[in-house]
């Protein structure tokens, strides 16, 4: 008899739905992603798709619900245990963190850029609509370069698609 799996939460980017599965894997518990490949390949879809979802066995959701809770308050702490002096060169559990932070602020930009992209051939609109409303929330602080310019190059293509709408649109209300 196979087990049934329940949603224990939805995310926005695989990414993330990666971090938490694999959190669940480390203590034994089984859990599977659902909708990965269709947000990774239209990232525009996320929000359609209710985002990427992780699912564990109904007899293991309070102890994953909790496992997760735990972990995603530590995160918002900067870190949920003491952090140990280790050696030079040796990853802390705050530097951890702090690059779990960096990696979804440069993954939320990538999405912004991927649906600026996209828009240009399906759904131009609502495509950069949503685009632009996932910049104006991104943090850029920190981001590498190439984030940077992604960022940039997101909202040059989004701004010229709004002021090809709004010329047509004056078209059509002058005609």
């Amino acid at each position: 008899m196979e087990q049934e799996y329940v949603l224990l939460e939805s995310f926005p980017t695989p990414h993330d739905a990666h971090l938490v599965a694999n959190l669940l894997r480390t203590v034994d518990i089984p859990a599977k992603i659902l909708d990965e490949s269709i947000v990774s390949v239209l990232p525009i879809l996320e929000m359609a798709l209710g985002g990427v979802k992780v699912m564990v066995p109904r007899n293991h959701l309070e102890e994953a619900r909790q496992l997760w809770l735990d972990d995603r308050n530590s995160l918002a702490q900067g870190s949920g245990t003491e952090t140990q002096q280790g050696q030079p060169g040796e990853e802390t559990s705050d530097d951890h963190a702090d690059d779990m932070r960096l990696a979804a602020k440069e993954d939320t930009i990538t999405r912004a850029f991927y649906a600026s992209v996209i828009g240009l051939f399906f759904c131009p609109l609502p495509a950069h609509l949503y685009s632009a409303w996932v910049l104006l929330r991104a943090d850029r602080e920190g981001t590498s370069r190439r984030t940077r310019i992604k960022m940039a190059v997101a909202w040059c293509i989004n701004l010229a698609v709004f002021a090809v709408a709004v010329a047509m649109l004056l078209r059509a209300v002058a005609s």
